[in-house]
């Protein structure tokens, strides 16, 4: 997290060091990224950014966390009015169709959404993961709950691994990208993992004939 200095610094101030900073880790990926080309683009003294931030690190999970994180986060808050209505699939799909639509707004963020999975040996990606653990490992919770409360989902589902299931298709999908196996997250490709998830939840993975 930033240092009390930094929050104490003007909206316009805080937001030119973060916007600065995006572009730097779009640019160059985490690895390459220079602190000397972020305060120089962002016209601060190079002491002044420790005084802000203990290091590269604490910024680049900072700049995650407040506009990649928080942003996917806020789409499923503008959502949950929906939860009454929608099965849980059907949620997932509403919800990472509007997340693609903000996304594509910036480039910058897909880029560095892509350069999280690269740097999962890394130990910035674990502190990023151990920062917002809590978050994640509730963040498909109340719709899992309203979905069992309604009788869609059996009572008898462990809550918590099937938020993790839910959880990792962000990764999946990153992953899909990652090794060329396409070109782009597009909203067919959504609905085919979304209606290929919907197979497993509906009919289970045993094959029934079998038994």
């Amino acid at each position: 997290m930033p240092k009390a200095t930094f929050f104490n610094l003007t909206e316009e101030k805080r937001g030119r060091i973060l916007n600065t900073a995006l572009d730097e880790f779009a640019e160059h990926g985490y690895q390459d990224s220079s602190v000397s080309r972020i305060v120089a683009r962002a016209e601060i003294a190079k002491g002044s950014f420790y005084q802000y931030f203990n290091d590269k690190d604490d910024l680049f999970i900072f700049v995650i966390g407040e506009m990649i994180a928080r942003r996917k986060l806020s789409v499923y808050e503008k959502e949950r009015a929906r939860l009454s209505e929608l099965s849980l699939t059907e949620f997932l799909r509403l919800v990472f169709h509007r997340q693609i639509d903000e996304f594509a707004e910036d480039p910058r963020i897909m880029k560095i959404s892509l350069e999280l999975i690269r740097l999962t040996a890394k130990p910035v990606f674990h502190q990023l993961m151990d920062y917002y653990q809590v978050e994640l490992n509730s963040l498909f919770t109340p719709f899992i709950q309203e979905e069992i409360a309604r009788g869609e989902i059996d009572p008898g589902v462990n809550v918590q691994i099937l938020n993790f299931m839910l959880v990792s298709l962000g990764q999946y999908l990153t992953s899909l990208l990652l090794s060329g196996n396409v070109d782009n997250i597009t909203h067919s490709l959504i609905d085919r993992i979304v209606d290929d998830l919907e197979y497993i939840f509906s009919r289970g993975i045993y094959n029934k004939a079998a038994n």
